[in-house]
């Protein structure tokens, strides 16, 4: 009975990480932004290039999902302000970034189309253009 209660809080994370993309999948885009911690300036240069682009890319079904190993203080951030992502709890973060393959010391963006399929993947902030640009594309290719 002890391991099928360790197992079933094993899984509960899972569960929820997955729920969290599964509840996106089909309605929305979703960019994951990993990073070691709030204070990473790699984390500061993705939320200043998508700075004033929050309509465009909300217009776009984007939703943007911070992956934080140490989240630290609140970031005022307009774009996380603006874009509200939903809260993704430590144990959450540990399946997906297992899900993509990133380390918790890595900075890595990752677009996700509305059918959960990885359609960018990059180690250095993605510019709102180039952003943009991947969006329309899945776009157009839907048409």
């Amino acid at each position: 009975m002890i391991k099928l209660i360790a197992a079933l809080a094993l899984l509960a994370p899972m569960a929820s990480a997955q729920q969290i993309l599964s509840t996106l999948e089909g309605r929305n885009r979703v960019l994951l932004v990993f990073a070691p911690n709030a204070l990473d300036p790699r984390f500061g240069l993705q939320l200043n290039a998508l700075e004033h682009h929050e309509a465009e890319l909300a217009s776009r079904d984007l939703v943007l999902i911070p992956l934080l190993e140490q989240p630290g203080p609140p970031n005022p951030s307009p774009v996380l302000r603006n874009l509200r992502p939903p809260l993704v709890q430590a144990e959450e973060q540990i399946w997906i970034r297992r899900r993509f393959n990133v380390a918790f010391d890595d900075f890595t963006v990752v677009l996700l189309a509305k059918n959960d399929v990885e359609k960018l993947r990059a180690h250095a902030p993605v510019s709102a253009a180039r952003l943009k640009q991947t969006l329309d594309d899945l776009h157009d290719a839907r048409k």
